[in-house]
């Protein structure tokens, strides 16, 4: 049966050593005396791994290994850092559980970290992969999966899948103008939407308003939502409109078309608008800046 090198590590220390595993006994010993550690301990570790499996990796290209051997310690990479996230998340929703209110204290976090590689390239040195840490958006639904029923309205998920219905449909209409021709596309693209759009039955039931056709409407639309998600204390003023119009479309993969976001993405804007409401935060624009500037 072919070995396998894996790192250890005593609890509460820095020093690790290599230990060859003969068996799948002694891989199933080792996976079970991880399990004996705290979660941070086996974070720990985890990123330690990542960081010699990186270090692994550079060797293996700047030696011209197999593809077969570069491949192999990538996919053992990947599995290290998504076990890092899936250990951080648990970290992460366990905390938020533990608190009075989970919803609010998810807005007012928005992130927890994990790790990730990358490729990096400096000057005169050859590309190099590296961990870094990162940020990881809390989704709501994943956290309301994990722990149980969060917020104040049970539907909160189905009011955003909803809005996000009657948005597209905004858009839709948007981007056309006032002439006859256009009149009757307009139409057949709102039909084919009321049609055709992915929403769980209890959405399509869900009556949040007709129409966001109007920043009122789409602003009395959002805070039925935040009220759903925080409670009737917290309210979204128009500029949260605003940024939810800029970001929510972009330019589609077809010539002359838009694309609307999907439900992921909307519950991460909302979300979004829910940290800055809590936080009292601002929105910020980021562009392409001069060097030196």
């Amino acid at each position: 049966m072919k070995k396998k090198t894996v790192i250890t590590k005593e609890p509460g220390t820095e020093n690790s050593e290599k230990k060859t595993l003969g068996s799948e006994s002694e891989l199933t010993c080792e996976y079970e005396s991880r399990k004996q550690l705290t979660i941070d301990e086996r974070m720990l570790i985890l990123k330690e791994d990542a960081e010699r499996l990186a270090i692994e990796y550079n060797s293996a290209v700047s030696t011209d290994k197999s593809l077969t051997e570069v491949k192999e310690i990538e996919t053992k990479l990947d599995q290290t850092v998504s076990d890092y996230t899936n250990e951080a998340t648990k970290k992460c929703f366990d905390e938020i559980k533990s608190t009075e209110n989970p919803m609010l204290e998810a807005a007012k976090r928005l992130t927890y970290q994990v790790i990730r590689y990358k490729d990096e390239k400096k000057k005169d040195s050859p590309t190099v992969r590296i961990i870094e840490y990162t940020d990881k958006e809390i989704d709501p639904l994943k956290l309301q999966q994990a722990i149980g029923s969060i917020g104040f309205d049970k539907n909160w998920q189905y009011m955003i899948e909803k809005f996000n219905f009657l948005l597209t449909a905004r858009v839709a209409t948007e981007i056309s103008d006032a002439g006859a021709e256009n009149k009757t596309n307009v139409e057949k693209m709102l039909k084919e939407i009321n049609d055709s759009y992915a929403m769980s039955k209890i959405a399509r039931d869900i009556v949040i308003g007709k129409s966001v056709a109007s920043n009122t409407n789409c602003l009395a639309t959002l805070n039925k939502i935040v009220t759903a998600m925080l409670g009737g204390e917290y309210k979204a003023l128009t500029h949260d409109i605003k940024y939810l119009l800029l970001v929510y479309s972009k330019k589609g993969r077809k010539a002359l078309s838009v694309n609307c976001s999907n439900h992921k993405y909307l519950r991460s804007y909302i979300m979004q608008i829910l940290h800055r409401i809590v936080t009292k935060g601002f929105y910020n624009v980021e562009y392409k800046s001069l060097k030196n500037s």
